[in-house]
């Protein structure tokens, strides 16, 4: 069983309504596609002029760390140093600004802030000049954070050659000591020697004084002799103590202090190394490359446009002609609609007459 609707609409009937529509189609589409074809032929070719600012960095505990973060960065070129050089630009020159507009972004993972720009290749000049006043703008503003870091940098950097001067001054002074000790030590075994000397000598008289030992007057002089060979050993035992205490421990306690010392130096120095290190790898902000003009045009080509233009013009033909299908329809139907209202009214006015 099959049924048939007024207002179902068919592929034959759209088929048919564009056939009738042709001419319109045809205007259209025409219309379109010279307007494509002017737009094409008119508009410059689009060129892309970008450039980028690798960010300055330093070395904390071998690390790379940018002066800057790039999100910092990115904002200040956006907020402040575009803007900027626009204007001060604009001071310069009555031309408009809109051709001379300019972006910043930054690559995923990296420490580059990527300068764009996009116009016609005549306008290429002052893309690139403005591109380079902000590159300008943010050397100028690192440069004084590198003048901070470098300055702080140099400051520690003297104190630690001061403190390995001092360090210096105090391993040079403990030789001093130690060569002291040194002429101690020869003095003090001299005197053992002589003392050694002396308390063998008394030894000898005070055997020939038992010896001779016979009356009062010797037993004196026996005694006197005993009391000078006790003195000679007391004399040696305290020499020999010095010796070995005094010298000896102080001689120890220089070696510790001169290791000590060397050790200190060599921590020393390698801070100030450590130091040196930073202040070699401090990169100041630069930019990769100059700003540039693309190779090849970017946007859409002459032939792209040409061909939207007939895309967009066989679109609108279409809807044209269905849209005045469309209003036609309706004319019709108010016409019938008004010719059977007057047919309504004729045949009851003729009913009227009939009755009367």
């Amino acid at each position: 069983m099959s049924y048939y609707y007024e207002d179902e609409i068919s592929l034959v009937d759209l088929w048919l309504v564009l056939v009738k529509r042709k001419r319109i189609i045809a205007v259209v589409l025409a219309a379109c596609t010279i307007i494509g074809l002017v737009i094409a032929l008119l508009v410059p070719k689009q060129y892309n002029f970008n450039t980028s600012i690798e960010i300055g960095s330093r070395v904390i505990k071998e690390n790379v760390q940018p002066i800057e973060s790039p999100e910092t960065l990115l904002a200040k070129i956006q907020e402040s140093y575009i803007p900027l050089v626009q204007h001060n630009y604009l001071k310069q020159q009555a031309d408009g600004d809109s051709m001379y507009s300019m972006t910043a972004r930054v690559p995923k993972g990296s420490l580059l802030i990527v300068l764009e720009s996009r116009g016609a290749e005549k306008y290429g000049e002052i893309y690139k000049a403005l591109q380079q006043n902000v590159v300008d703008e943010v050397k100028n503003d690192h440069q004084r954070i590198l003048g901070i870091i470098r300055k702080e940098l140099e400051i520690v950097r003297n104190e630690a050659v001061n403190k390995l001067e001092e360090l210096k001054d105090g391993h040079n002074l403990l030789l001093t000591r130690e060569k002291r000790l040194d002429e101690v030590t020869v003095l003090l075994k001299h005197q053992i020697e002589g003392a050694k000397k002396d308390l063998l000598n008394a030894d000898r008289s005070r055997q020939r004084a038992i010896q001779e030992a016979t009356n009062a007057e010797k037993a004196m002089t026996l005694l006197m002799l005993d009391n000078d060979v006790h003195k000679q050993r007391e004399r040696i035992a305290n020499l020999e103590e010095r010796l070995i205490i005094e010298v000896a421990g102080g001689q120890d306690e220089i070696s510790k202090s001169l290791a000590d010392n060397i050790r200190a130096q060599q921590n020393q120095q390698d801070k100030i190394s450590r130091i040196e290190v930073q202040l070699l790898n401090l990169v100041e902000t630069r930019s990769l490359v100059p700003p540039m003009q693309s190779n090849r045009p970017t946007g859409l080509g002459k032939k792209v446009i040409l061909l939207l233009a007939i895309v967009l013009g066989f679109v609108l033909a279409i809807f044209s002609s269905f849209f005045l299908e469309f209003l036609e329809k309706v004319k019709q139907r108010q016409q019938d609609d008004q010719q059977s209202i007057k047919s309504v009214t004729t045949a009851q006015s003729t009913t009227s007459h009939k009755a009367a």
